[in-house]
């Protein structure tokens, strides 16, 4: 069947496989998808990532991309063996410098992709992961904002309107500069058993995560352990208290790559 050619995106709208390459000139395959031009230059970007509730890809691989709020976080390309920096990963830093449409996808599984928006990076940087082989690995992890706003998307105007997005959000960005050139060592094999810990909690729902959290702190001795409603709770999952005028309450939903359970709480 042939696909009707398209000139814009719209924010939730979901396309086809071969309408959304199509529509931008992009590859078949792969989460990383660059389209050049016939000088060589990148052209745009599409960035397709799984959605939240495709078991398969969780399944899959563990450390399935997040995404939280209007932040995506990223595992460069690259499933079995250390990550580089280069390649198609190499072409994500490129937008430091130069304002490139970068189009956010999620995979809702049978060829199908849901708009996101367009995305801006906000920084990388080097982590270590367990591949599917329980294998520890040096990756590259990117993060994202995810702009939902403009709600339709011109392709033909994509580079103006990131020109004036992210000149308007630019105090929250990082720099290339600002970024390790290279993944740190990989640790011990101690670490492994770490990472198989780690993978375990990605792998939990944000809901079901707020409630082990809640759990946790109950276990721990604090008192009037609550969950939060899950959405426009205004970043507080959970209350506790500790003692008299003493609260504790968790901001993140989920752990993001390198951190531990430790950095959630905060103390009042």
């Amino acid at each position: 069947m042939k696909t009707e050619p398209i000139d814009s995106f719209a924010v939730g709208q979901v396309y086809t496989h071969d309408t959304m390459r199509s529509a931008l000139s992009v590859g078949n395959l792969g989460g990383i998808r660059p389209s050049i031009d016939a000088q060589g230059r990148l052209r745009q970007i599409a960035i397709v990532t799984s959605d939240e509730d495709c078991a398969r890809s969780i399944s899959r691989n563990p450390y399935a991309d997040q995404i939280e709020n209007d932040v995506l976080t990223f595992t460069a390309s690259g499933r079995e063996g250390n990550q580089v920096l280069s390649g198609m990963n190499k072409r994500l830093v490129e937008q430091y410098e130069v304002p490139t449409p970068f189009f956010g996808f999620a995979n809702t599984g049978r060829q199908m992709y849901r708009f996101l928006g367009l995305l801006q990076l906000l920084r990388h940087y080097p982590d270590v992961q367990a591949d599917r082989k329980g294998k520890l690995r040096n990756v590259w992890m990117f993060e994202f904002r995810i702009h939902s706003q403009p709600t339709v998307i011109r392709i033909q105007q994509a580079k103006d309107i990131v020109d004036v997005l992210f000149r308007e959000s630019s105090s929250g960005t990082r720099s290339a500069d600002d970024q390790q050139t290279c993944p740190s060592e990989i640790r011990s094999q101690d670490s492994l058993r770490i990472e198989s810990l780690r993978s375990q909690m990605l792998s939990i729902s944000p809901r079901d995560f707020e409630h082990l959290v809640a759990k946790l702190f109950a276990a721990s001795g604090f008192t009037q352990v609550r969950t939060t409603q899950y959405q426009g709770d205004g970043g507080i999952d959970v209350n506790a208290y500790v003692a008299a005028g003493k609260r504790v309450f968790r901001r993140n939903t989920r752990p993001s790559a390198g951190q531990t359970l430790e950095a959630y709480g905060r103390k009042y």
